[in-house]
C-alpha cells in the first residue's frame, strides 16, 4: 500500500506496560530491525488515514523506558515527530520512568509533540492512580494530550493512533509550512 505522508514516532515505556501486545496486535512488523541485548529496538509500522492528507505511514521506534536505553534515546530520538510515552495505570512506578525521560525527550526540540498513554484501562479496579491525577500528571509535563487505553481488548488503540497522527501532521505543518517527509 502505498502512503501520502511518512512520520517517525517514537514509543517508550518500561517493561510489562504493553508495548508488545500492542506492537503484535496493531501494528506490522516492517523489517527484522531488533537489536538485541542493553539497546534493544524494534521497528515497526502502521498506517493511519488522516482526511486532510490521505494514508500515513507511522515509522514506530519502540524503546524500552528502563536507565540503561537512555543511552541509544538520544540518537533514536532524532528526526522523530512525535513521542509516545506508555504506562501501565495499575504501576505507578511505569508513569513516575517519565521524569527520567523528560529532559532528553525535550533536549532537541522543546516542542516535541508527546502523547501520554495510560495502558491497561481494563483493568479500572486495579489502578494506582486516578484517571484525574494521570491528566493532570500530563498537564504539568506540558503533554500534547493523554488517552486511556486497552492494547489486550482493543479499547482506544486506533483513537490513539488517529490522535497521535493528526498531533504530529499539526505540529509539521506549524514548524515547517510544508511537511518534511512527504513520499
Amino acid at each position: 500500500m502505498s502512503f501520502d505522508q511518512l512520520f517517525k514516532l517514537v514509543l517508550i515505556g518500561d517493561s510489562g506496560v504493553g508495548k508488545k501486545t500492542l506492537r503484535e496486535k496493531y501494528g506490522f512488523i516492517l523489517d527484522a530491525d531488533e537489536t538485541e541485548g542493553p539497546s534493544k529496538i524494534v521497528r515497526y509500522g502502521k498506517d493511519v488515514e488522516l482526511h486532510e492528507i490521505g494514508i500515513c505511514r507511522i515509522h514506530v521506534w519502540e524503546l524500552g523506558g528502563d536507565k540503561k536505553f537512555l543511552n541509544i534515546a538520544q540518537e533514536s530520538l532524532k528526526g522523530a515527530n512525535g513521542v509516545i510515552f506508555l504506562f501501565d495505570i495499575t504501576k505507578m512506578k511505569t508513569l513516575l520512568l517519565l521524569n527520567e525521560w523528560w529532559g532528553l525527550l525535550r533536549a532537541d526540540d522543546p516542542d516535541l509533540p508527546i502523547m501520554l498513554v495510560g495502558n491497561k484501562a481494563d483493568l479500572q479496579n486495579k489502578r494506582a492512580l486516578g484517571r484525574l491525577d494521570s491528566f493532570e500528571y500530563a498537564h504539568d509535563r506540558f503533554c500534547n494530550a493523554y488517552i486511556e487505553i486497552s492494547a489486550n481488548s482493543g479499547k482506544k488503540v486506533e483513537i490513539m493512533f488517529h490522535m497521535m497522527t493528526q498531533i504530529m501532521w499539526d505540529y509539521l505543518k506549524h514548524k515547517t509550512n510544508k511537511p518534511k517527509y512527504v513520499h
